[in-house]
């Protein structure tokens, strides 16, 4: 495990305090909870990103936020992304 020092504001200091003892966990654990959930949000938000902007399939997408692919489509439904190109697939089903 790697050690990560980080200098915080006095607001930013409190807040985590403040958290840490609501959760009951040493403040270590609880920065790292929510660094963790923070760039899980993180991913799925690039994810959805880089999906929306056709960079990457949809497969990729739900790799790249850690997701199973319902999980995705969830997600891409969340945040009002079309991800089934109705026109192909009309054509698709004319062709």
């Amino acid at each position: 495990m790697e050690r990560v020092e980080v200098a915080l504001d006095d607001d930013l200091a409190g807040d985590l305090a403040r958290y840490a003892r609501t959760e009951h966990v040493p403040r270590d654990a609880a920065a790292e909870r929510l660094l963790s959930d923070a760039l899980a949000e993180w991913r799925r938000d690039r994810a959805v990103e880089r999906f929306a902007a056709g960079e990457v399939s949809f497969a990729r997408g739900a790799e790249i936020a850690e997701l199973d692919p319902w999980a995705f489509a969830d997600l891409l439904q969340e945040r009002s992304v079309t991800w089934v190109d109705s026109e192909r697939v009309a054509a698709e089903l004319d062709g």
